[in-house]
């Protein structure tokens, strides 16, 4: 039986990053994934001969707010970052549109053309959120304080703001802060609508302000495709030691006397270790992995009853002969429009209603939609004169309703998608040359993800910080001695950080740090 002193389950971003951080304090790491390549939903493949296109994660913002880039000394490996400036452009139905910069300042002029009221109110917004998110950002490197703590970092009047915030939906904070829907609308999208979360639910307030960091952090691609973040991984993990394993899938973790002592693998091989990381989602680790058997009722219970979403998106990916043409765009800025995520979502209640019949089991019938054209900036990712496209839906159900199969609608919703994307830039039926539309379900099966849930789990507040994955169990631990928990159904959640890797690597580390005598 092979043996190591760490395995970690799973290749994607968390479990490279904590591999990483632990091959680097000098211990013998096995990394095991299950897929053809690392990186997961932070991967880049050639989907058309040529054509390189952006899996799962569109946009990197998260990773560039910790220590992850510069402790894994990722750019010596290989890694590095264009900007996208504008950030984000927003077409309406009425032929009006918005740009969002990574200047506040240059936002608020051009927010000022649709309404000064909300371009004051933008500014305030971001001043108000930032220190928000300041003060959340405290916890982001730590194993998370009860949040009864988190409330007394604030103080006096600021504290009960918070808390309002907190408890409150997306939605009723963006309308009281904004009077028109050009900055309700993509704000709602960016946040709630991103996690697959109704903009109306309570305890989404704290989606609402995570737009902010946009502005602080800015938003950028990994140059050669946001894979090439998770390549820098692989290669620190293996210049310091570690062994990554692809098309390697783990059957069961060992278990003796309530210990985690190695992995066995689908073919049977069996090997050893002293602890055992995993980045698989929590139900996956604890109802499959693990198992129940070795696990108490009243905890299997809770991770039974751990919310997550019923796929998230349909997407398409196609190769085409140019960018799209928004009509909706001012004339002369038809090149900035495609460098940053174009966002089609003309209200709250548009998003309401496609979040409503997602819920139903249905896919809506004029989804949100999140475009990106990364190719735009990055040349590298298409042949000379060519782009890649990729369109992300919100929302699109994994369990249909209707009696019918994903394989018998698929290619309709995806002609339904581009006809709605055309609503908005008609040049998109002309420029498409190759296409590939894949459903919640066939996402599950490529990226080996449960119902395709980008998150792991739900990003609602009673699912957050010390309630992520549950209760009593928000720092790294798991009941099994020796098995971890990484990955976004860990604190602080989804989206690219690293976060989850890092602070679970330094639990490790603590752990096995030699009792004082």
């Amino acid at each position: 039986m092979n043996r190591f002193d760490a395995i970690v389950i799973g290749a994607g971003h968390n479990g490279l990053t904590c591999a990483g951080y632990l091959a680097m304090a000098g211990l013998k790491v096995l990394v095991l994934e299950q897929r053809d390549i690392v990186g997961g939903c932070v991967s880049t493949e050639e989907l058309f001969p040529g054509y390189r296109f952006n899996t799962g994660a569109l946009e990197l913002v998260g990773i560039h707010g910790g220590p992850v880039v510069k402790d894994l000394e990722l750019e010596k490996f290989g890694l590095t970052f264009i900007e996208m400036d504008p950030q984000i452009f927003a077409p309406f139905p009425d032929g009006k549109s918005l740009f969002f910069y990574k200047s506040v300042s240059k936002t608020a002029k051009e927010i000022e053309r649709l309404s000064p009221h909300d371009a004051k109110a933008y500014v305030e917004y971001v001043d108000t959120w930032s220190e928000i998110n300041s003060l959340i950002g405290m916890t982001m490197l730590i194993p998370p304080p009860p949040l009864r703590e988190l409330i007394l970092l604030a103080e006096g009047a600021e504290a009960e703001e918070v808390i309002r915030k907190l408890v409150t939906s997306a939605k009723q904070i963006l309308e009281e802060t904004f009077e028109t829907e050009y900055l309700r609308a993509p704000i709602a999208l960016l946040g709630p609508g991103a996690a697959a979360l109704d903009p109306a639910s309570v305890g989404t307030g704290l989606l609402a302000g995570w737009h902010s960091v946009f502005h602080q952090l800015g938003v950028k691609h990994a140059a050669g495709g946001n894979g090439m973040l998770c390549e820098a991984m692989a290669r620190c993990v293996r210049h310091y030691g570690g062994i990554i394993r692809t098309n390697s899938i783990v059957k069961r973790v060992v278990i003796r006397d309530n210990t985690a002592v190695g992995v066995e693998l689908s073919n049977g091989e069996l090997i050893e270790g002293k602890i055992v990381v995993s980045s698989a989602d929590p139900k996956q680790t604890f109802l499959q992995i693990v198992g129940p058997d070795h696990l108490d009722s009243n905890f299997v219970k809770k991770v039974e009853a751990i919310r997550s979403a019923d796929g998230i998106t349909l997407r398409i990916d196609a190769a085409v002969s140019e960018l799209p043409r928004y009509t909706a765009c001012p004339e002369g800025m038809a090149a900035e429009s495609s460098v940053g995520p174009q966002l089609i979502c003309p209200s709250i209640d548009y998003l309401e209603k496609a979040y409503r019949e997602y819920r139903d089991g249905r896919p809506p019938e004029k989804p949100a939609l999140w475009i990106s054209t990364p190719s735009t900036t990055d040349p590298t990712l298409a042949p000379l004169g060519k782009h890649v496209l990729t369109i992300e839906t919100r929302y699109s159900p994994y369990t249909l309703k209707n009696g019918k199969s994903w394989d018998q609608i698929r290619e309709q919703e995806g002609e339904k998608i581009i006809d709605l994307v055309a609503e908005y830039a008609p040049n998109i039926h002309r420029s498409i040359e190759k296409i590939r539309v894949e459903s919640p379900v066939d996402l599950e099966k490529r990226l080996m993800l449960n119902k395709s849930d980008y998150y792991h789990m739900h990003m609602t507040i009673d699912q957050l910080f010390s309630f992520r994955p549950i209760l009593g169990y928000s720092g790294y631990k798991s009941p099994v001695k020796n098995l971890y928990l990484t990955g976004a159904g860990t604190h602080p959640g989804g989206s690219v950080t690293g976060f989850p890797g890092h602070n679970a690597a330094k639990v490790i580390l603590e752990d096995l740090q030699p009792t004082p005598s």
